[in-house]
Formats: structure tokens, C-alpha cells, sequence
């Protein structure tokens, strides 16, 4: 499960700290909301229409995942310009 909108956040602190507000807020009644691994992205980013995919994703392993070439990469300083985090539970 995940939020409809991913949030901004250009480091993995603030990417981080959306999950972190998800958990301690419940919400959803669900607990446990974290970044997604590479895996559960490139999932989402398959049944987003492309026109709606935001180009930077910040992974649980605290990579960026980049959507326009499909890969992932350690960001620079862990900052990425463009970055959303989006969070998924379970």
C-alpha cells in the first residue's frame, strides 16, 4: 500500500522523516511504513502512467532510484534535486 501522492524531499533525511510521520500517525491503520526497496518501485513506476512519474525516487537502502533510466544510484551528498519519497507498509 501506498500514499496516492508521493511527497518532495530532496534528502534521504527528509525522505525519511514522510515515512516517519506515516508510521506515527497510523496511517491508513497501518504500521510499519518505510522507503521501498528497488523492487517495489520499479512496480509502482510500471502502473503510473509515465506522464505522472515523478524522475527520482529515494530507496530504503538510501539510494535514488532513477525512473527514467530504470536504475538506482547513491546520490551525490544524499541530496537528489527532484527526489519524492513514497511509502509503502508491510
Amino acid at each position: 500500500y501506498a500514499p496516492k501522492r508521493p511527497e518532495a524531499a530532496t534528502t534521504l533525511a527528509a525522505a525519511k522523516g514522510v515515512c516517519s510521520k506515516l508510521k506515527s500517525e497510523h496511517y491508513g491503520n497501518l504500521k510499519g511504513w518505510r522507503l521501498p526497496t528497488e523492487g517495489e518501485i520499479t512496480k509502482f513506476v510500471r502502473r503510473t502512467p509515465a506522464a505522472k512519474v515523478p524522475p527520482v525516487y529515494w530507496l530504503k537502502d538510501g539510494k535514488a532510484f532513477n525512473t527514467k533510466t530504470g536504475n538506482s544510484v547513491p546520490p551525490l551528498g544524499n541530496n537528489a534535486r527532484n527526489g519524492r519519497a513514497l511509502c509503502v507498509s508491510g
